[in-house]
């Protein structure tokens, strides 16, 4: 939830955005991490296929677009 200005807190790193006039872009990222995590496998879930996978995605971003074709995120509390 990283990124300049107002678009901070929106899902994953922002890298680049436009807006009006202006648009921000980032150049260079740096990862500097002085412990390294383990990626633990998954224990509960579903496994699928990669075109499984693919249809999953297509199915979340059709609901995530609005009418106009933006993309639309709802947030709940």
């Amino acid at each position: 939830s990283q990124g300049p200005g107002e678009f901070w807190g929106l899902p994953g790193l922002i890298l680049e955005a436009s807006y009006d006039e202006t648009t921000i872009l980032c150049s260079k990222v740096v990862l500097n991490p002085k412990t390294k995590n383990e990626i633990k496998k998954p224990k509960k879930g579903k496994k699928v296929t990669k075109k499984e996978y693919e249809s999953l995605i297509e199915k979340q971003m059709e609901q995530m677009t609005d009418e106009n074709g933006a993309i639309r995120i709802d947030i709940t509390k």
